[in-house]
């Protein structure tokens, strides 16, 4: 058997890797640091703050969309990444339907009342994301889920192209509002509508705005998951 040639430049960077990390570890299981001087603690005491903060109770919505709000974008465009590339693999415009096995017959009937309990559950999710553990990406999962049923109950997902453009818009409307923060507020995603009173729906600026769009964008993406791997189940 013929020897491989291994480049011994990956032993370089793995020994130094190893290192780096070997001389990080002292730093992560330091306790000397005082307690304003943690990122996490200055972050969540500046989180209810109407002055400079984003004025909502939940720390970790506050992270996620406001403080580190930029990175959030990124993750809902690699959802959408990931959306398009199961539609490049499974999905086609046009796909001739087989005959099927018909659905259970308890599932054909309870999806009228368990439809809205998903929609409702959704909603809520994401309209309270600022204020409780929850929010877009859980809301739109949520709300999504109502579609899966209707295919485990023989419907189809319709309206593909309305829900393709709702996506884009969301997502248009979404980096729209975190840029308008450049022109009325001091940064990207930054505060630039009334926070409100304190611990109510009606509050947190742009954060619960943002949440929505993001909502609606991670549900039509789920949705549209479902229908690309429906089309490809009735191509088989």
């Amino acid at each position: 058997m013929s020897r491989k040639f291994i480049n011994p430049l990956k032993f370089i960077w793995a020994i130094a890797l190893i290192l780096i990390f070997v001389n990080l570890i002292p730093v992560f299981l330091s306790t000397d640091l005082k307690a304003e001087e943690r990122v996490g603690d200055v972050l969540l005491s500046m989180t209810p703050g109407n002055d400079g903060g984003a004025g909502i109770p939940n720390g970790v919505t506050a992270v996620v969309v406001y403080y580190r709000g930029l990175d959030t974008l990124g993750e809902v465009s690699v959802l959408f990444l990931v959306s398009t590339a199961v539609g490049l693999f499974f999905g086609r415009e046009k796909s001739e339907t087989k005959s099927e096995t018909k659905p259970n017959e308890i599932v054909s009937h309870s999806k009228t009342l368990v439809l809205p309990h998903f929609m409702l559950t959704g909603l809520y999710i994401i309209f309270h994301g600022h204020l409780s553990p929850g929010g877009g990406f859980q809301g739109g999962v949520m709300a999504a889920g109502m579609v899966l049923l209707l295919l485990l109950a023989g419907d189809r997902v319709k309206q593909t192209k309305a829900l393709h453009f709702i996506e884009g818009f969301a997502g248009s409307l979404y980096i729209i509002v975190a840029t308008l923060g450049l022109y009325f507020g001091v940064s990207f995603l930054g505060q630039y509508l009334p926070l409100g009173e304190f611990n109510t729906l009606l509050s947190g600026g742009i954060l619960p705005v943002i949440y929505i769009f993001v909502g609606i964008k991670v549900g039509t993406e789920i949705i549209g998951l479902y229908q690309n791997f429906q089309n490809k189940e009735a191509e088989e």
